[in-house]
């Protein structure tokens, strides 16, 4: 049976449109003025530009950290592996999300990081866009590493839940 929605769409809605759509689950994470570290769950993370090599995320504007990933704030994303749900869960609560030394176990490029990630990647805020109810921050990426061991088995976000791609690739 197919689902019909016009104007205005709810945010019902448009949430159960948009889980039809998997993504992969990230931590974006830096260091506070303070010396803690903090990170936030997104699965609003894409690729932007080779050249200059940019990527993206997105955070809720109500979020206790928008304000902690401001211009010229060093930032690592940290792609979480299919093992990797529990830090997903811990960065995803607002009430948890500073200090996790459990998680945050690594540093990279001097940024707090998620050790055993699929890959984790390392740069600035180079800017930052208002857009509705998000923001989108945009990072020019400075280093990063990939863990060929987890790179295969990358935790997702897929109809309200959790799973993970464990795919070998193969060219044809």
């Amino acid at each position: 049976m197919t689902e019909r929605y016009q104007e205005p769409l709810s945010p019902e809605a448009l949430r159960h449109a948009f889980s039809q759509f998997g993504t992969g689950v990230c931590v974006a994470s830096t260091r506070l003025a303070d010396g803690r570290s903090a990170g936030i769950t997104v699965n609003s993370f894409t690729s932007v530009s080779l050249d200059p090599p940019l990527a993206l995320f997105c955070i809720g504007n109500g979020s206790q950290l928008l304000e902690a990933f401001g211009l010229n704030t060093r930032v690592a994303i940290s792609v979480l592996a299919g093992t990797q749900q529990a830090a997903s869960n811990a960065f995803a609560r607002s009430a948890t999300q500073i200090d996790h030394p459990e998680f945050l176990t690594t540093e990279f490029a001097g940024v707090p990081a998620i050790e055993d990630a699929a890959a984790v990647m390392v740069g600035h805020v180079d800017s930052r866009v208002t857009a509705g109810d998000h923001t989108i921050i945009l990072v020019r990426l400075e280093a990063l590493e990939v863990n060929a061991e987890a790179a295969g088995n990358t935790l997702w976000y897929f109809r309200g839940g959790y799973t993970h791609a464990n795919t070998a690739r193969t060219d044809a």
